[in-house]
């Protein structure tokens, strides 16, 4: 059992704080946008809206991309988490409001409000939507069973028109309007892209025409070439339609450039200018795209995504066609600069980082500057190659190995390399060494010592593990072989304190081996360490060196510290954004953590993430305002795992948890004691200064009518959420300006002389745990539920914190506010009004507004200041379900005045 807290253990607490891990946001690289397929795509204002697609992950986002400037502004999602992808059939703009056509519905997009509507069925039996087209503002929808429907947006009639008479059963084709009339062509027939020999049988190059007046479909001249899932549009009379996927025989198939243009008052096809001028298919194989977007913008056509390759990569950049010069141009390589595999280093005071994938290679590099948070592109590296291992060598940096999916020259076949290369930041400017000598590798270690480069294990292009390693000297471009590691191993973990290596290997041992530089010599020791979801493919990026401690992520999100004295790992926290393939780059006074793959944690379903987050253990208290909850990664196996919960997560023997804002700065922490903590989950609601003190009269826990005053920071744990049942503490910060505006507050109001001494940490209890109980609000509270903890106030640099030990009789849970209490009943003293309240916060159907003021109006607002649609019901409530997960503001004017709030939908 706990003893009680004495001064010393205060000090020595307050030597300890700068161990509690918090995580500052950072300027993102990029847009964040990642590479798919089968996205929608449309032009309004000349500018191109694009949602949904696929991309190992059904991404939600909606964008807004500027073709000139290449800015990105994300608007209102549609959905989250990868399942249920969006495949868009069509996109259209219609009396300045915009319709999402998917395989069995659409829905409607109002630009003013930023909001979508319901969306409206118009399948056909077990038909799905294929294709699509609008003539007078009526929308024409083909399915894959041939029929034809035509939607009207305005009054919402739905007609069955004329069957398309082409081959049934028809996929992946594509439509365009020019005047009265849609034209409609391509496609497959095949099921499950499951194509014989014969192009007749398998890719379509039927073309028809159909009179929207007469209701009458046309045969047209065939298209030169057959292929499926390409795109179409006109510009000026004119149709243009090309790329998707076609063959050269015995379903020999390729990504297609050919690009043609249509005259309708002569019924003729003309080859254009191929796609991003390339040479005619077969020559070169996989020039073109599949499944691309298409819109247009006065006489240019705009492409995005689409699927690049015979081994499916796919794609997030933008090109245009002129069609009055016929050319092609490339407007943006890498969109959204998302990634994950990227490689690193730290030099001279910067964040070097780049390459890796987005489903597709990439080989863009930057610097990042703490200094300004900005990111300035530099140099590429020589090769689109990942899982390349890096490290930094006096001031310069170090790239070796590698792999790609595809071999650009031809398209085929994945490509490993035994290339090191160099980066200097002083001239900007990678230049090859010699190669590594021991072959064609992915997955090696890397490190550098006393000004020599280290690399080693990894896997060949037949998969066998090696157990090589070897010393690189720049001085004379040469590499010496040094004694193996004890262990064969690919995507091991190496890390280097003072003149010791360390490789953590998880599969086939679980083992750590120890290079000693001076005596180049191996000692191995067993680790237990759990091997779910490590960075297996990601070498060298899931570690560091801080302090003199070796630091591993894994098990979905663990972060775990290696002490070399004694050469155990202790459990430090757990992470909210466990990304595999993400980059961890140690500098100055903390850790960079950057990029990787999501899995389905990301809310928009976004398989890689631009992400830049710095690691802080140092942080001080905040000051801002809003809600902030803990959050953790609960995976287990990959890119396959679970989604981030609300939680704390399980915490070991001294580990902790904190919530913090987007500096990293602290709100509060949970820090384990000799045991072990389950998870919990909780918030934090911050509210601004400016706004009044809530007080009360009531029964705090001390045996007496009392009155109160409560501090505008508390903490909410929803339902049974609960620390306790095992030794450990609950840290809450506080800034001394807050503290002090309640002791200023109260004494101005009730004539008293209170002190900082005689704050108290009060919880309040539900005991019947019904909804209204547990909303950190606490004018709903009722008598009788109250307990003050026994807590002592405690320096944090210039700023205070609190201490709540709890053990098998102490539990932490309920709403817990910092409270200045009178000691006596002061109602003779006048009272004010407390301002409207809303709760629960976050929410995620109902928010109610507690208030003894008369609500006139009221509006709730996103974080950019628009405005959404608002949906009361009764007894001073909100419907907020249908809006995205995400922060918004709700405006409440009163007789009083106008209140804002700040809540989360979740």
């Amino acid at each position: 059992m706990k003893t009680k807290i004495t001064l010393f253990f205060l000090l020595a607490l307050s030597l300890v704080n700068a161990q509690v891990p918090s995580f500052a946001t950072k300027k993102s690289l990029g847009n964040d946008m990642v590479a798919r397929h089968g996205a929608g795509m449309v032009s309004y204002n000349n500018k191109l809206y694009i949602i949904g697609g696929y991309a190992n992950c059904g991404p939600k986002d909606f964008t807004e991309y500027d073709p000139n400037t290449g800015a990105l502004n994300k608007l209102k999602n549609l959905g989250s988490g990868c399942a249920n992808p969006i495949y868009v059939k069509g996109m259209f703009i219609i009396q300045n409001k915009l319709y999402l056509l998917q395989i069995n519905s659409i829905t409607e997009y109002n630009f003013q409000t930023d909001s979508w509507g319901s969306p409206i069925s118009v399948s056909v039996g077990t038909a799905s939507v294929d294709a699509a087209f609008v003539v007078n503002n009526i929308i024409y929808v083909s399915t894959t069973q041939n029929d034809l429907v035509s939607y009207n947006p305005i009054n919402g009639q739905i007609a069955q028109k004329a069957d398309y008479p082409g081959p049934a059963n028809r996929r992946g084709a594509f439509a365009f309007a020019i005047g009265n009339k849609g034209y409609l062509g391509a496609g497959t027939t095949a099921p499950f892209n499951n194509c014989t020999a014969n192009e007749a049988g398998c890719f379509r190059n039927e073309f028809y025409e159909y009179d929207t007046l007469t209701d009458i479909w046309t045969v047209k001249a065939n298209l030169p070439t057959a292929f499926f899932e390409g795109v179409g549009a006109s510009i000026n009379g004119k149709g243009y339609a090309g790329t998707g996927r076609s063959f050269i025989s015995s379903f020999i198939d390729y990504r297609s450039s050919f690009w043609y243009e249509y005259d309708p008052l002569t019924n003729v096809w003309t080859s254009k200018q191929n796609f991003m001028n390339t040479p005619n298919p077969p020559n070169t194989n996989n020039s073109g795209k599949q499944a691309s977007s298409i819109a247009t913008i006065g006489d240019d056509i705009f492409l995005f995504g689409g699927i690049t390759s015979n081994v499916s990569l796919y794609d997030d950049s933008v090109h245009k066609y002129n069609t009055t010069t016929n050319t092609w141009s490339i407007i943006d390589v890498e969109v959204g600069k998302n990634r994950t595999e990227a490689s690193g280093f730290f030099l001279n005071g910067k964040a070097y980082v780049g390459g890796g994938e987005d489903n597709e290679g990439i080989n863009d590099f930057w610097e990042y500057d703490p200094a300004t948070n900005n990111w300035l592109q530099k140099a590429n590296l020589p090769t689109i190659h990942t899982q390349r291992a890096a490290a930094e060598v006096a001031g310069k940096g170090y790239v070796v190995g590698g792999y790609s999916r595809f071999i650009q020259s031809t398209g085929t076949n994945p490509e490993f390399l035994d290339a090191l290369v160099e980066y200097n930041p002083i001239t900007n400017a990678w230049t090859n060494k010699a190669p590594y000598p021991a072959g064609k590798r992915r997955g090696m270690i890397a490190m550098s010592y006393n000004g020599k480069f280290f690399a080693g294990q990894g896997s060949g292009i037949n998969g066998i593990q090696t157990d090589g390693f070897y010393e690189y000297n720049p001085l004379t471009n040469s590499w010496t072989q040094k004694t193996n590691v004890p262990f064969i191993g690919a995507f091991c973990s190496s890390f280097v304190i003072g003149n010791i290596g360390y490789v953590v290997s998880f599969s086939p041992q679980k083992l750590v081996g120890k290079y000693n530089f001076d005596t180049n010599t191996w000692t191995t020791e067993a680790h237990s360490l759990n091997t779910n979801n490590t960075s297996s493919g990601h070498p060298n990026q899931n570690v560091f060196t801080f302090n003199g401690f070796g630091y591993l992520v894994h098990n979905g999100g663990v972060l775990s510290k290696y002490n070399p004295t004694t050469s155990s790992w202790s459990q430090v926290t757990n992470l909210s954004f466990a990304n595999q393939g993400q980059n961890l780059i140690p500098a100055g006074n903390g850790v960079y953590f950057g990029f990787g793959n999501t899995g389905v944690s990301h809310p928009l379903g976004l398989a890689q993430v631009n992400d830049w987050r710095f690691l802080k253990f140092d942080a001080a208290v905040s000051d801002k305002f809003g809600v902030y909850s803990t959050r953790y990664n609960i995976a287990s196996s990959g890119i396959s795992a679970e989604p981030v919960q609300c939680g704390t997560g399980n915490l070991t023997t001294n580990a902790t948890h904190s919530v913090f804002d987007s500096d990293g700065d602290l709100f509060s922490a949970v820090l384990a004691g000799t045991g072990s903590l389950p998870s919990a989950c909780y918030s934090i609601s911050s509210i601004n200064l400016a706004t009044p003190f809530k007080t009360e009269t009531r029964n705090f826990g001390n045996s007496i009518v009392e009155t109160g005053m409560y501090l505008n920071k508390s903490v909410f744990f929803p339902g049974s959420q609960s620390f306790g049942g095992s030794e450990g503490t609950f840290r809450l910060y506080y800034t001394t300006t807050e503290l002090n505006k309640l002791v200023t507050d109260f004494n101005a109001l009730y004539g008293t002389n209170k002190t900082l001494a005689d704050i108290k940490i009060v919880r309040y209890q539900d005991q019947n745990n019904s909804p209204t109980g547990h909303d950190a609000n606490p004018l709903n509270n009722t008598n009788g539920n109250y307990t003050i903890y026994n807590t002592t106030i405690a320096n944090y640099g210039a700023d205070k914190f609190y201490d709540i030990n709890f053990e098998f009789t102490t539990s932490v849970n309920g709403e817990i506010y910092a409270v200045l209490l009178a000691g006596q009943n002061l109602t003779n003293v006048p009272f004010v009004k407390a301002n409207p309240t809303i709760y629960p916060n976050p929410a995620s159907s109902i928010l109610n507004i507690q208030t003894e003021q008369s609500i006139l109006d009221l509006k709730i607002v996103d974080i950019a200041g628009r405005a959404t649609a608002v949906r009361t019901t009764a007894n001073n409530s909100v419907d907020v379900s249908d809006l995205s997960n995400g922060i918004y503001f709700i405006e409440i004017r009163t007789n009083e005045g106008l209140f804002k709030e700040k809540f989360i939908k979740n």
